[in-house]
């Protein structure tokens, strides 16, 4: 009784989600411009392949332990194209993406060749599936089973990830609120809208390059990005936000955007969350073998045990440990009390973030 309500409930979201994909997919097609644009396609090719996605999933729940030929052909190809069109639809995000933001910059295609290669070996290691079952096998009942290397079909669902932070750059909420708050001032005080579209420009900017750069940015940049983005949060919240720098040293590279989702969930869920408002603080120090990068807030704080459960909530912090993990040697520690605030802080390796000449001067 339990299993058959599940599978109405997966069945029922499932078939919504496939409706849901048409009906979007068909207004597209109604309201399409005249002119060809490549992102308008992709996002319709985006649609329809989740549609068929979804569709297939609900067929996999649906016909899964039916013991007639019928189902017996279909529950195996149905899961085939579960795992097929999730690699598909990744690549077509992936073109969707690189495609809107080639509009903005210069961006390498590599990336995105790497992408198609990496969709193209995990398509045919499902086909390889289907006669070892390395992903997965259907049993004599026929019921779904994952196989030994199911781990390895969720290699791409990490670049996927990876690509939704990427997306987050771009922040299109805070953006568009941001550009609500200037044209507040477009009467009221002009001289203050000119300052905060010139700080809109600059950001923006910043973020654009920031999705290019494959080396290690100077301190100093970064902190430039993140004063832009603290500038226009306090368009909003002028009251409200206080900023402290306590920078005993820049004299070195980090990862480009490295810190900006610390400052930004400082801000977001730290002291915005309180009526008071709050102080974000960062703090630099140089220690004998690491660099020590601390961005402490006196918001509303959180209950650290609820990391581990919380999931795509804290992604942009999961982001940072582990790129500060893979290109820094480093490590991150998050203290936080609820109602008092949060302190997290990231100890880089001085041997993979001085400049090398700075690098030699130290240990001379």
């Amino acid at each position: 009784m339990h299993m058959q309500m599940i599978r109405l409930i997966n069945l029922s979201l499932e078939l919504f989600g496939a409706l849901l994909s048409l009906v979007i997919a068909c207004s597209l097609l109604i309201i399409r411009n005249t002119e060809k644009d490549r992102c308008h396609t992709l996002f319709l090719a985006i649609l329809i392949c989740n549609c068929f996605l979804l569709l297939s999933d609900a067929a996999a729940w649906g016909f899964k332990g039916q013991l007639d030929s019928c189902s017996r052909v279909i529950v195996p190809l149905a899961n085939f194209f579960v795992f097929t069109l999730g690699y598909v639809l990744m690549l077509l995000y992936s073109c969707y993406l690189y495609t809107y933001l080639k509009k903005k910059a210069t961006i390498s295609s590599r990336l995105l060749s790497m992408i198609f290669l990496l969709v193209t070996a995990a398509v045919l290691l499902v086909i390889v599936s289907l006669f070892n079952g390395m992903y997965y096998f259907i049993d004599a009942d026929n019921w779904y089973h994952r196989g030994d290397f199911f781990w390895l079909s969720q290699v791409l669902a990490l670049l996927n990830s990876q690509l939704h932070n990427m997306l987050a750059v771009i922040q299109p909420h805070f953006l568009c609120n941001s550009l609500t708050a200037i044209s507040q001032f477009c009467e009221a005080d002009p001289k203050k809208a000119q300052l905060g579209i010139h700080v809109m420009a600059s950001y923006l900017r910043e973020n654009v390059n920031a999705l290019v750069h494959e080396e290690k940015i100077p301190f100093s940049q970064e902190k430039r990005h993140i004063e832009l983005y603290l500038s226009l949060q306090k368009l909003r919240f002028e009251h409200l936000i206080t900023v402290v720098y306590d920078i005993e040293t820049d004299a070195f590279l980090i990862p480009s955007l490295l810190l900006q989702p610390l400052v930004e969930n400082a801000v977001c869920h730290g002291i915005l969350k309180k009526e008071s408002g709050g102080t974000v603080l960062l703090r630099v120090r140089r220690l004998s073998t690491e660099i020590m990068i601390q961005v402490c807030d006196d918001g509303a704080g959180f209950d650290t045990a609820r990391l581990n459960t919380i999931g795509k909530e804290h992604i942009g912090i999961r982001n940072v440990e582990e790129r500060c993990r893979l290109l820094c040697k480093g490590r991150m520690e998050i203290q936080s009390k609820p109602g008092k605030g949060t302190a997290v802080t990231l100890y880089l390796s001085r041997d993979c973030c001085m400049p090398e000449e700075t690098q030699q001067e130290s240990f001379v």
